[in-house]
């Protein structure tokens, strides 16, 4: 069965919200851009932003990560752009308990500041965080009202693309070359023995901080974006859409295998079982037994991959329990207020063992608020985070498209990894994940829109395409 050509990609927003002016083509062009290019420059903890140089030359704006300002500067103009497109239309349209959330999560981080006992550290957190917030409400308000925001995904497919890129050209001789000339440089005598051990290491990072970091942006992204090479490909037939789709899937689980993420292998393998069960065609018996023999394979492979580090014993579980115990006692000595956004090294290092690694943030992004900000951010956090995944997945039958049902499933690999990473402390991810977020809360059914990538009937064609 053939599916048919789109004319753009979906704006699944209500008819009578979406603006099909010049404005809304431009916003969206420039938010995908902002967020593509993120993706690429701004991959460090926000945290360590100091350390970043700002670059002097060609090669360095090219070759380089950026320092945050640029992305503030940009996602300025990004807001300007699209609170002309806004104009007064500023009511949410998501549940008014989700805005209470995350409204009272930004100010109490906003309270905790206050009494921080590093306030620089703590308002580069919070302005981080204050860009969170903006990128949801471009998502929520200005976003879901462009009728035709098909420039928008392709920029972010586009950044997408060029994050594995990166990651394969570190996998076929670029780390080598790269040991290679810092092993041989003048500096190779002074560096730590820890840093020695870590550019041994074989795992890719591409463009963000560390591999973990990439698998999280690859859970995030790599679902919506295999919809959208699919729809681009349509237009060449059926095997266009399976050949783009195909291409960008693999590269992006090839990426996932050599970063070393174990967690986010494990999280990957978690949702394409949920993808069979929710979307499968087969009869629920069926369902079950193809999922107990995804998960033996996907069980075994995953032994027969990290069978050496497992071997070894699990010191990155260790190492993270060690984050763990010291966040719980810091969040005990100051349960109400916390020690102050981005403080958890402070916390850290009066509780770490002599032979531990030190570390900069907990590993866990729920229990950083914890230690951060207290209970009432954590729990702000926590309800944000599960009260809208939930209430996402109760209307998922009523979306219109099958990308906003792929955006739900990145987020929610995106969220789960935070248990155990910091992806809420990287802008490059954060931003993405806060402005789908927004973008998604904001779907609802439209039977009659014409400017919509897919109808209901359209959208179940592809579907059946799909499954045969």
């Amino acid at each position: 069965m053939r599916v048919s050509r789109p004319t753009s990609v979906p704006a699944t927003g209500p008819t009578s919200t979406q603006d099909p002016g010049d404005t809304g083509t431009l916003f969206a062009g420039l938010f995908g851009l902002l967020l593509g290019v993120g993706l690429l420059k701004f991959g460090n903890p926000v945290i360590l932003d100091r350390l970043v140089e700002t670059p002097r030359s060609l090669e360095e704006w090219q070759a380089f990560a950026w320092p945050i300002r640029f992305g503030f500067l940009g996602l300025g103009l990004v807001a300007v752009v699209g609170a002309w497109h806004i104009g007064t239309r500023w009511r949410p349209s998501a549940p008014t308990w989700i805005v209470a959330l995350l409204g009272g999560w930004i100010a109490w981080q906003a309270v905790a500041t206050l009494v921080s006992q590093d306030r620089a550290i703590s308002r580069m957190i919070l302005a981080h965080f204050a860009g969170c917030l903006t990128c949801f409400l471009l998502g929520h308000l200005a976003l879901s009202r462009v009728s035709q925001p098909r420039t928008f995904w392709l920029c972010l497919t586009a950044g997408l693309i060029g994050v594995l890129g990166m990651a394969m050209q570190q996998h076929f001789g670029g780390l080598e070359a790269t040991r290679r000339m810092i092993l041989q440089g003048p500096q190779a005598a002074s560096l730590s023995p820890e840093y020695l051990a870590r550019i041994q290491s074989n795992r890719v990072f591409s463009t963000l901080v560390y591999p973990n970091a990439l698998a999280g942006v690859i859970l995030l992204l790599l679902p919506a974006t295999c919809w959208i090479a699919w729809e681009s490909g349509s237009r060449w037939g059926r095997r266009g859409s399976w050949i783009l789709a195909a291409a960008l899937l693999g590269s992006g689980l090839a990426v996932l295998v050599w970063s070393g993420s174990k967690a986010g292998w494990l999280l990957a393998m978690s949702l394409a079982v949920l993808l069979l069960f929710l979307l499968g065609p087969w009869s629920p018996r069926t369902k079950v037994l193809t999922a107990s023999l995804f998960a033996v394979v996907g069980l075994t492979a995953f032994t027969l991959v990290f069978r050496e580090k497992l071997s070894r014993g699990a010191t990155s579980v260790s190492a993270r329990f060690d984050y763990w115990t010291a966040a719980v006692e810091g969040f005990r000595e100051r349960p109400l207020l916390g020690h102050g956004p981005g403080l958890f090294k402070r916390v850290y290092a009066e509780r770490k063992r002599p032979e531990s690694e030190m570390a900069q943030l907990t590993h866990n992004d729920y229990l950083q608020q914890a230690v951060d900000s207290g209970l009432p951010g954590f729990l702000a956090y926590l309800g944000l985070v599960t009260g809208s995944l939930v209430h996402l997945y109760r209307q998922r039958r009523r979306w219109n498209s099958p990308l906003a049902f792929a955006v739900w499933l990145g987020l929610l690999g995106w969220f789960l990894q935070g248990f155990v990473e910091f992806g809420l402390y990287i802008p490059a991810s954060a931003w993405c994940a806060f402005a789908l977020l927004g973008w998604l809360l904001a779907q609802k059914p439209s039977d009659t829109s014409s400017n919509s990538l897919l109808s209901r009937t359209s959208c179940a064609s592809s579907i059946s395409t799909v499954r045969t």
